[in-house]
């Protein structure tokens, strides 16, 4: 217990407060007290209390209308009141309650169950003080977690741009044999690590509720045949056979997100490849449940692997857990994959299962509803390669980045699409170079030293305001930044749109075709 509770008597009788005063001093309690409603008001406004003690009846106003006035204060609204009364029935009590009360003492005091009450009350109000510190303290910790994954995120996205970017330049010059596969190796690496940080950064985006959803048009069998291709190759290369069928019923387009199925679509294919040695996957899409213009469509992903012990599927699911978690164990990951998977199906509304037997094989199934409807809001990017392709007119950009190598690569692309650029290494720089030169658009890094790339894209747009600049310029976020409110920051600051690292040609000349 803390003996250094406060509390407040409102009583109109003297001898019945001093009386209580007495009796919880002795205890070590702090106490204060008035005698009408008018200074427990004031008093209560002026100073924080743990527990209050309300007489029932006084002159001007009952303890009803002083606990319901005590109530509407902010500090002192989730403070416990306990009535004093002599009167102790039923319809009192309900009214007490109502007011706001929380327990009551009847007079003549029993001293016994007077102490009791007061003290279950400060031993609540204690437990709630604790409870609030924690949560504080979760609240505090789970930020720090998730500004720390944000920024290491960050960190290596930004050096991964590079190493991708300059790998698919290095793969379109001549290479020996020998050099093509050092080059394909880069690659895979690259990719398989940013699989990795992509995995950690969504998970904490779904701890912290941070994760948000598109609804979008697409076409369910392009889109998973798309997926499956790249990993139809991996399985040929184990000698293993995936096999992909649909249901006639499934509608050509549907609505929702389509990223997030394909990753979990891929995370469950990766598994069954990583632990089939032999044999078959079979990944089945059918219609679960159609109604009018809804629809449950099933997905399920069957292997011929290793299976899965019946111990070992209660775990299954559970984060940053893998049915081997030995030094010695074979297959590889980060424990990630399936968690993120049943997250992500649980927010777009479905359910996710596995049925498995040890040295067999096993199933993962889940189903998603969606909308139906009748066009498609995806593009591919053959088809933006066709339609996006390099205009006569050649621009002239300005790049801005503090990092060497990230100016480079994006200089090396833009240059591939037939565009001139120009370099600055911070916002400072750049804000110079914009007031002296003569830019179609300006790809900004958001994250730099002396002046940020917000600041400096608000900088420009206060010049463009003041000198009535009728043809503003388009300012493109370059950014590994990828949590919730991130997009908004950007935008708000008066960019126009973003561009996030690592990024591939195809990104840069999408975001350049909205501005020719």
């Amino acid at each position: 217990m803390n003996y250094t509770n406060k509390i407040l008597i409102i009583d109109d009788s003297e001898s019945s407060a001093t009386y209580l005063m007495g009796l919880l001093s002795d205890c070590n309690y702090k106490v204060m007290c008035v005698h009408n409603g008018k200074d427990a008001l004031k008093k209560a406004r002026s100073q924080q209390f743990d527990l209050i003690l309300l007489d029932f009846v006084m002159p001007d106003m009952n303890g009803l209308d002083v606990c319901r006035a005590l109530k509407k204060i902010p500090s002192i609204k989730d403070v416990p009141v306990v009535f004093l009364t002599a009167n102790h029935s039923e319809e009192l009590l309900i009214q007490a309650f109502n007011a706001g009360a929380v327990d009551f003492v009847t007079k003549p005091y029993n001293v016994s169950e007077l102490m009791a009450r007061v003290k279950t009350q400060l031993s609540l109000v204690e437990s709630k003080k604790q409870l609030a510190i924690a949560k504080d303290y979760a609240e505090s910790a789970n930020k720090a977690k998730g500004e720390f994954l944000a920024n290491m995120s960050h960190e290596i996205r930004t050096p991964m741009n590079g190493i991708i970017a300059v790998a698919d330049f290095l793969e379109e010059t001549q290479l020996t044999k020998k050099q093509k596969e050092f080059t394909e190796i880069i690659k895979t690496s690259s990719e398989n690590l940013l699989a990795i940080i992509n995995d950690i950064l969504d998970f904490s985006k779904i701890e912290a509720g941070q994760l948000i959803l598109e609804d979008i048009s697409f076409n369910l069998k392009q889109e998973i045949r798309k997926t499956l291709k790249p990993l139809a190759l991996k399985t040929m290369d184990k000698g293993v056979i995936l096999n992909i069928s649909f249901e006639e019923d499934i509608p050509e387009y549907l609505v929702g997100d389509v990223l997030r199925i394909k990753q979990i679509v891929i995370n469950l294919v990766n598994n069954a490849i990583k632990f089939t040695e032999s044999g078959s996957i079979d990944v089945y899409v059918g219609v679960k449940l159609k109604q009018k213009n809804k629809i449950s469509i099933s997905f399920s992903v069957k292997d011929t692997g290793i299976g899965i012990s019946k111990e070992n599927l209660k775990k299954l699911f559970n984060s940053f857990t893998q049915a081997d978690a030995s030094s010695t164990r074979k297959y590889g990951g980060t424990g990630l994959g399936l968690a993120i998977s049943k997250n992500l199906v649980g927010l777009m509304g479905g359910e996710i299962s596995v049925e498995s037997v040890l040295g067999e094989g096993s199933v993962f199934s889940f189903y998603i509803p969606f909308d139906i409807t009748k066009k498609s809001g995806v593009k591919h990017e053959k088809e933006i390669a066709e339609v996006h392709k390099p205009k006569s007119k050649i621009w002239n950009i300005l790049i801005v980045d503090d990092n060497a190598i990230n100016r480079k690569v994006a200089q090396m692309t833009l240059k591939r699409l037939g565009h001139q650029t120009d370099m600055a290494v911070n916002g400072i720089d750049a804000y110079h170079k914009y007031l002296d030169n003569s830019y179609d658009m300006i790809l900004m890094d958001v994250h730099m030293p002396e002046m940020d790339g917000l600041e400096t894209t608000r900088l420009i747009r206060k010049y463009e305001r003041q000198n009535k600049v009728a043809n503003v310029m388009p300012i493109i976020a370059m950014t590994a930044a990828a949590m919730k409110g991130d997009r908004e920051r950007f935008l708000e600051s008066g960019m126009d749109d973003y561009v996030s690292k690592p990024f591939k040609v195809v990104d840069i000349e999408l975001v350049l075709e909205k501005y020719v």
